[in-house]
């Protein structure tokens, strides 16, 4: 899309005349809108009228914006009887009670616009299912408008059917390999993460959000975001800031869908992350995101279809949001991970990353084709993109994506971590324990004791995490084993003002044994 556009001279432009007809001069006008719509481009989007600027963000046009764009489609004059009986025709500007008219309709009989796509894309479904749209434009299929350059679209098109899975798999191998992942399962949510960015255009339904945390900050996850977003997206990604009010959060999604955002990223996530606003968006693909416009008492729904990512330091949820991410945890091996020097690419990685985005896109394309072809397991709201994109790192033996970040999962639908750790340090405090004897004694606490409320609540909340299938009321100690180490070196917050952490002790003649240790 050029981003000046030539205006045509007045003599290039047909002449209208006013009739002083509302409704004579507002259907003229419309037809003038739809003989510029693919020039502009102008579409109908959620009972507005819209644009795509040349920034490739969509933008509601106001009324003085539609008298522009009338004024250049003709030139309005107002016809008067002149003295000697004739009519004399006087240039003048499109009325702006017309402007105003075509402004508070509703539909105008143009494209309807789902979304901006900035990238080559491949169609998830349907019929066409498979298809690499390389072509920018209007794909009507979709209802998309894609503002990529052609000769991108022809570059990412040929890899994508010439490259093999293993060398796609090897293209992306090689971008992360500085990255420290906490397991198997977390490389692949990242790869997953890259994938579903690739893949958000050829979702007409919901995809989850993709979650980057670690323990300790230097780690990497800003950076491992902005990879996905630098080789996905052709400019950088504006870093929202996470609000946890959720009318608040409401007003802030409302203005994203109607700006027709293809990503959003809330980074350095503090607190505690969630609630029914984001619940809600992330699961609004099929209906759009309903709001006010601010300012104004018109209703409106917008198609909110984004790339979802967030990352932060020891993220604590809430809500439903545990069953709507998809989590990769990275792991540096050391409190100081910005001493390390074993990288492939020092300092240069988004450089680098940057300059191979073609072969990216084109490997990332590649790899979604295959998962067509190699459907993975359904996920409960998520199912194409579960075929899709699981499909394609479980047929690269990758391990279920999902799989990763499962603590978190279990964190958000028993309790707070918070709760777990601060009840443990009123009854132990720094005092090692294994996780046998933890269970004997939360499953028979003492009767006399000062603590007996956090005993109580350690109980109930280790129980919905690690319950004994097989004794109804009792512990796991397996099951509790497991889950210690699915959740240790996990930094909170507690209401008091404290920093708690849960630590494995070195391996001794006793086994395995855990501490809460405070942290300054």
């Amino acid at each position: 899309m050029p981003d000046v556009r030539i205006l045509p001279t007045a003599a290039e432009r047909p002449t209208y005349a006013i009739t002083r007809d509302l409704l004579a001069d507002a259907s003229a006008a419309v037809r003038m809108l739809r003989a510029q719509a693919e020039e502009l481009p102008l579409f109908e989007r959620g009972g507005l009228l819209v644009e795509v600027a040349h920034t490739g963000q969509i933008v509601p046009l106001a009324p003085e914006r539609i008298r522009d764009v009338l004024a250049r489609a003709a030139v309005w004059v107002r016809l008067r009887t002149n003295a000697d009986g004739g009519t004399d025709a006087t240039p003048t500007y499109p009325p702006r009670d017309i402007a105003s008219t075509l402004a508070a309709r509703t539909a105008w009989g143009l494209p309807e616009l789902s979304g901006v796509v900035s990238h080559p894309w491949v169609r998830c479904e349907g019929a066409e299912a498979g298809e690499v749209v390389s072509a920018p434009g209007y794909d009507a299929s979709s209802r998309t408008y894609g503002t990529w350059k052609t000769t991108l679209g022809d570059t990412v098109g040929a890899l994508a059917e010439d490259m093999t899975p293993d060398e796609a798999v090897s293209e992306l191998e090689d971008l992360i390999a500085d990255f420290r992942f906490a397991s198997t399962a977390d490389r692949a949510s990242a790869l997953a993460g890259w994938l579903t960015a690739a893949a958000r255009p050829g979702i007409a339904g919901d995809v989850p959000l993709w979650l980057v945390e670690a323990s300790t900050p230097g780690s990497g996850k800003g950076t491992l975001c902005d990879l996905v977003l630098r080789t996905v997206y052709p400019t950088a990604t504006r870093r929202t800031p996470w609000v946890s009010d959720d009318a608040e959060l409401s007003k802030a999604l409302l203005a994203l869908a109607l700006a027709g955002e293809e990503r959003i990223l809330w980074d350095n996530v503090d607190g505690i992350f969630g609630g029914p606003a984001l619940d809600a968006a992330i699961t609004s693909a099929a209906t759009g995101y309903r709001g006010r416009i601010l300012g104004q008492s018109r209703i409106v729904s917008a198609p909110l279809r984004p790339f979802w990512v967030a990352n932060g330091n020891n993220v604590q949820i809430k809500g439903d949001i545990h069953r709507r991410i998809l989590v990769t945890r990275l792991n540096p091996g050391t409190d100081r991970p910005e001493e390390r020097e074993d990288y492939r690419y020092p300092g240069t990685l988004l450089e680098v990353a940057a300059g191979r985005r073609a072969r990216v896109l084109g490997a990332l394309l590649r790899l979604l084709r295959l998962g067509l072809v190699n459907p993975g397991p359904l996920r409960g709201g998520f199912p194409v993109w579960s075929a899709v994109v699981r499909g394609a790192l479980v047929a690269m033996d990758y391990p279920d994506p999902w799989s990763a970040g499962a603590d978190l999962r279990e964190l958000a639908r028993a309790s707070s971590l918070v709760d777990v750790l601060e009840a443990w340090d009123r009854i132990w405090g720094a005092s090692p324990i294994r996780a046998r004897d933890l269970a004997e004694a939360v499953s028979d606490p003492p009767s006399q004791s000062s603590v007996a409320d956090a005993y109580s609540t350690l109980g109930d909340l280790l129980l919905e995490v690690a319950a004994d299938s097989r004794v109804r009321g009792r512990l796991s100690t397996r099951r509790l084993g497991q889950w210690l180490g699915r959740v240790r070196d996990r930094v909170v917050a507690t209401p008091a003002g404290h920093r708690l952490a849960l630590r494995r002790l070195p391996r001794s003649g006793a086994g395995v044994r855990w501490t809460v240790e405070r942290l300054i």
